[in-house]
């Protein structure tokens, strides 16, 4: 049997607990509130390996632009390359963006979360990364046309529509 988040993105792994967690932290994520790195790092401390949950680690270090952020990007960088070897597409998609983003080519980031949305329309991660690596990127007219690009892919049914 597949597994996915809330959303409807593939998933490699993650037991219930992990996923749960998951889910909470993109929530969390999407409204600007509370902690998401709290969150999904309570998760990973039952569930290291959990690949999708490593890469939204690691992407919250990535939009966070932050200097001090980059030794917890590198580190995250370096578990999620032991643990491509178990990822799904989607997750090879989401490593390639990191990499690129620590390798300093944001623009190359920027690109490789849109082709993740291209193949997965409803990963929410992607499209939250690549909007807030649009916007510092200074990239205006992205910030609308990833979401329009996407946006018939969701109902006013799916959560947090």
């Amino acid at each position: 049997m597949s597994k996915t988040d809330t959303f409807g993105a593939p998933l490699s792994n993650g037991d219930a607990t992990a996923v749960d967690a998951l889910n909470r932290a993109e929530t969390l994520l999407l409204g600007y509130f509370a902690d998401p790195l709290a969150e999904i790092d309570s998760a990973l401390a039952e569930a290291p390996d959990f690949v999708m949950g490593q890469c939204f680690r690691a992407g919250l270090f990535l939009v966070s632009s932050e200097a001090g952020a980059e030794p917890e990007l590198k580190k995250s960088l370096k578990l999620l390359r032991r643990l491509a070897a178990t990822a799904n597409e989607r997750e090879h998609g989401h490593i390639r963006a990191i990499e690129a983003w620590a390798a300093r080519d944001f623009h190359g980031a920027s690109e490789a979360y849109g082709r993740l949305l291209f193949d997965c329309p409803r990963d929410i991660i992607a499209l939250q990364f690549a909007h807030q690596t649009d916007f510092l990127l200074g990239q205006a007219t992205m910030l609308r046309d990833r979401v329009a690009r996407v946006l018939p892919e969701w109902s006013e049914a799916d959560p947090e529509y």
